[in-house]
């Protein structure tokens, strides 16, 4: 299988944050571990059956958005991290959207095909999907959103706003409305006066 269809940058910052990083990392999620299987139900994965993989999506001249989800390392069928996957509408190249553990990505926590795509067989999972005319003004105000999501330098993993947080907000403000279920902790999250408005970027967050 070809891979021309994908262009990512390997992240580094995770791995090179000092100890002091590391520390405050491991007090982020420690409450994770602890409380989220107390609170959240088994997650239910929908049939994948009928999603084409994205290699054969990169062949076809449609925009395509989609939200994935993965069960987190350690915690099983609790909790899970989601994220966006897009493509323009004549392109052949996807783009990965998230929040990351670690700040020092595109925008603070906000990080660009920091990860890989998602291949068949892994332990991720399709939430949702958009394809065709529907798909493009959700892949577009993603380009658009993700260098002035409000919340850009902060990450909280419990209650939030963590990375279910921007995916859920980017669903709601781009308005696609997909709910993500309650093993997506955080996704919920509003913050005490509700959600600031956002002025979007004049340009797009991939060239």
């Amino acid at each position: 299988m070809t891979r021309s269809w994908f262009t990512g940058r390997t992240g580094r910052f995770c791995l090179t944050a000092g100890r002091g990083s590391r520390l405050a990392a491991i007090v982020l999620v420690l409450p994770l571990l602890l409380l989220v299987p107390a609170c959240c139900q088994f997650y239910d994965v929908p049939d994948q059956t009928h999603y084409t993989p994205l290699d054969v999506l990169a062949g076809r001249p449609e925009a395509v958005v989609r939200t994935y989800a993965a069960p987190i390392i350690g915690l099983g069928p609790f909790a899970v991290h989601t994220w966006l996957v897009t493509k323009r509408k004549n392109s052949s190249i996807f783009h990965r959207w998230e929040i990351w553990l670690c700040p020092g990505g595109d925008y603070g926590y906000v990080c660009v095909d920091y990860n890989a795509l998602p291949t068949p067989g892994g332990s991720s999972y399709v939430v949702g999907e958009l394809i065709g005319p529907d798909a493009e003004p959700v892949v577009d105000f993603i380009e658009r959103a993700a260098p002035v999501y409000p919340y850009e330098n902060k990450y909280i993993a419990l209650p939030g706003p963590n990375s279910n947080t921007f995916t859920q907000w980017m669903l709601n403000e781009s308005g696609w409305g997909l709910q993500l279920g309650t093993c997506a902790v955080g996704a919920q999250w509003t913050p005490v006066g509700g959600w600031p408005e956002v002025q979007l970027s004049s340009t797009t967050a991939i060239p």
